[in-house]
Order: C-alpha cells, then sequence, then structure tokens
C-alpha cells in the first residue's frame, strides 16, 4: 500500500508523523511525506530516509496580510496536493495536523480518498477542529483532546513516543548514565527556553541546587550564551570542566581543621582553627548540555523532571513515570502548552509554574519541597503512569488498517 503524510512546520507535528512513517515502512508499505521548504521537516524527513514532496501552505498568523497569504497558500496547496494525490494514488492520507495537513485532508476528500489525522495536545489546534468532522478518524493523545472534540469519529490513541521502547529500570538508566543519587533533570524543549536558562544560570550561581546531580540542556542556540556567563559567574564557586559540547560543574568546599596544641611558653593549651584549602566534592555534580542525545536514559535515570510541556514531553513523562514541573511556553498557539500541563497536574503527576511567575526562588522551593519527599515523589510518578494509553503507534496502526478494511 501507499501513503501520504503531511507533517511540518515544528518538531510537534513532524516527530508523529515519521514515527507513524516509520512504522508503516517497516511494515513493507511506500510511504511519501507533504511538507513545506520552509519547515523543519525540510530536513528531518530526509534524515529519517523519507522522500517529501513540497507545497504551498502557511500558518493563520495574526495580521491582515498574513492571513490573505494564508488563504491564498491555501488554494495553492489543495492545488499542489491534488496534483500529487492523483499521480501517486495512495491508500490513503494521514496528517499530523498543523497548516501543512489541511490542504492534503482538503484535497483527499475531494478525491475519496480515507483519511485520518493525529492530533498530539491536549487542546485541539485550529485545523484539527477544522478537519475533524470530514475526515474519517481523528486519533488523539489526550483524553482532553477527545471530551472537546465531541465527535464519533475520534478515539484516544496517545502520541508515538521512544520512550515506550525503553525497558531499563532507573537503576540500570543512572548506572548507564554515570548518576548515583537523585537526578534532577531540566530541558526547555528542542530548542530550548531563554526564561529557563535564565533562572537555572541564576540558580547555580547562588548554588542553590548544591547537593543535587543535574543535567540541565540549554538547547542548541542558547548553549554559548549559558556556557559563557556560567563560565563568568561561577568560576569561584564550582570547579568547571569545559568539554567541547557540555560543561561539568563540582561543588568547591573549603576543608577546615582545627587541632589542639600545648604552648611551651605558655603552658597553655590552645585551640587553633586553620583552612588547608577548599577540595572537590564529587558526589554530586552539575552537567550542562547544549542538547540531549540520550534522552531515552537520561529521563527514565531523572527523579525529577523540569520542562516545558510539549504533547510528546508530557506524553514521554507520563510514559517513564516520573514527577515534573512543568512551565508551559505562553507564546504556543492558544496556549496549548498550558492544557497540556494540566493533564498532569490534574492527575496529581506534575506541578505547573507559569512564565509569568517563574524566579530562582520559586523554583527552587518547588524542586526542593518535591526531591527531598521520597513518598511525593512515588506517588507523582505513578499518578503519571496512569496517563498512559497503551502502545500508541500500534494503537494508530490499528485505526489506519480499521479505515482501510472498511473502505
Amino acid at each position: 500500500m501507499k501513503f501520504l503524510i503531511s507533517a511540518g512546520g515544528t518538531g510537534g507535528h513532524i516527530t508523529p508523523g515519521i514515527a507513524i512513517g516509520q512504522m508503516l515502512k517497516n511494515e513493507g508499505h511506500d510511504v511519501i511525506f507533504i511538507g513545506t521548504k520552509y519547515g523543519m521537516e525540510k530536513d528531518l524527513v530526509p534524515k529519517a530516509g523519507f522522500s517529501i514532496k513540497y507545497i504551498h501552505a502557511s500558518g493563520l498568523n495574526p495580521g491582515i496580510a498574513n492571513k490573505v497569504k494564508a488563504l491564498s497558500d491555501l488554494r495553492l496547496g489543495i492545488k499542489d496536493c491534488k496534483k500529487i494525490i492523483e499521480e501517486e494514488k495512495p491508500d490513503m492520507c494521514i496528517g499530523t495536523v498543523g497548516y501543512v495537513t489541511a490542504p492534503l485532508m482538503i484535497s483527499a476528500k475531494k478525491l475519496k480518498v480515507p483519511t485520518l489525522i493525529h492530533e498530539s495536545n491536549a487542546l485541539p489546534g485550529k485545523t484539527t477542529r477544522l478537519m475533524a468532522r470530514s475526515v474519517n478518524k481523528v486519533a488523539v493523545g489526550f483524553k482532553e483532546a477527545k471530551d472537546k472534540l465531541n465527535l464519533d469519529n475520534v478515539v484516544v490513541t496517545g502520541n508515538p513516543n521512544k520512550m515506550a521502547l525503553n525497558d531499563l529500570t532507573k537503576e540500570e538508566a543512572k548506572n548507564k548514565i554515570g548518576i548515583n543519587g537523585k537526578l534532577l533533570l531540566i530541558f526547555g524543549g528542542s530548542q530550548g527556553a531563554k526564561r529557563i536558562n535564565e533562572v537555572i544560570i541564576e540558580s547555580i550561581n547562588k548554588e542553590y541546587l548544591k547537593g543535587y546531580n543535574v543535567i540541565y540542556s540549554t538547547g542548541p542556540k542558547n548553549y554559548e550564551e549559558a556556557k559563557n556567563s556560567i563560565l563568568e559567574k561561577c568560576k569561584d564557586k564550582y570547579e568547571i570542566i569545559n568539554n567541547e559540547d557540555s560543561l561539568e560543574l563540582y561543588f568547591k568546599e573549603e576543608n577546615n581543621t582545627s587541632f589542639t596544641y600545648t604552648s611551651k611558653n605558655e603552658g597553655i593549651n590552645k585551640d587553633v582553627k586553620t583552612i588547608d584549602s577548599s577540595f572537590i566534592n564529587q558526589s554530586t555534580k552539575i552537567i550542562i548540555k547544549k542538547f540531549i542525545y540520550n534522552m531515552e536514559e537520561v529521563l527514565k535515570a531523572a527523579d525529577l523532571v523540569v520542562s516545558r510541556s510539549g504533547a510528546l514531553t508530557c506524553t514521554e513523562i507520563a510514559e517513564v513515570g516520573v514527577a515534573s514541573i512543568l512551565i508551559p511556553f505562553p507564546y504556543a498557539a492558544e496556549n496549548h502548552q498550558l492544557y497540556n500541563a494540566k493533564t498532569l497536574e490534574n492527575a496529581k503527576a506534575g506541578i505547573i509554574i507559569e512564565e509569568k511567575n517563574l524566579s530562582e526562588e520559586i523554583l527552587v522551593k518547588g524542586i526542593n519541597e518535591i526531591i527531598n519527599d521520597d513518598n511525593l515523589i512515588f506517588s507523582m510518578g505513578e499518578n503519571a503512569k496512569k496517563l498512559k494509553v497503551g502502545n500508541p503507534i500500534v494503537n494508530i496502526k490499528n485505526e489506519i488498517f480499521n479505515i482501510l478494511k472498511d473502505k
């Protein structure tokens, strides 16, 4: 069989598309992606081993000029997709929503090709709301999305994620990455997060994270700035190892020694306190990375996660079962990251700190309250696991072939 998959714009749309494409490819089917020349798909899709055809498409952003362009691109995109469908003759068209999906779904419906869309966020986006009634099936990552759409053709499948394939225990993961004791994992999404970086750097500078093992990813575009800031501010407080794409920070401790001696001249005992030197405490460390390439291992090893609340991040937190502090990206479309975070907060699996309220003191207070309470860490992790939805990629596969069976 042959499938067309539209997946474009951001990683949140592209990653599920590639996961679905890989599943279909492994089953022996042909897969062609649909995207634009301007989104991340132009790099990510070919790197994943798939061919891609480009169409006109753009987001419905604020401003009259942007809206006019979006409508013009939609008309052109529908024409592009119609031509591709007529040439490739796919058995099904699949979309992981975003603005690239609408032209393909509209064209497929006109040409009577079966359709499925996948919505990863707890708050369905504009494309999903517009297309939901006209496609054969809407697969969603969260129960909350199904409730909001309230349609018979909506099914909760979960979001495809790599964590579902990881069978390491927490202790095995800790051993694999060289961590002893509890681990605090901090990241801001694949591209990082400027405000989170500012707060974490200042928390490190003020030694608020002293005594914790920390792995902190700045994101590639913010790494040099973060590294230079830490090297400048923290050089006298930590022993710093500057690697190619990471920093390792070890706490400096003062080695205070005291002893008593008897003065021959005065015949009395005197207590003398000396500071021999500082020594490096290697029992805990802070590792600052440009990017975490082995996230499957690091997330499994974590006892507490501080992060943004993209759909995939929230899905992986639930898959692993780890306590979380979530800082939603305030400029995400329709504030959908806040709704994703609420799925974990409502399940008593995470707490939310909105960026407008974020400070070093507030964040570190939350970290201390959770990571120092073993019972709370355990209960939050178990509550997170309750949000898992079986094996998402198998669930999606079943929906695809159920549609084709009834074709």
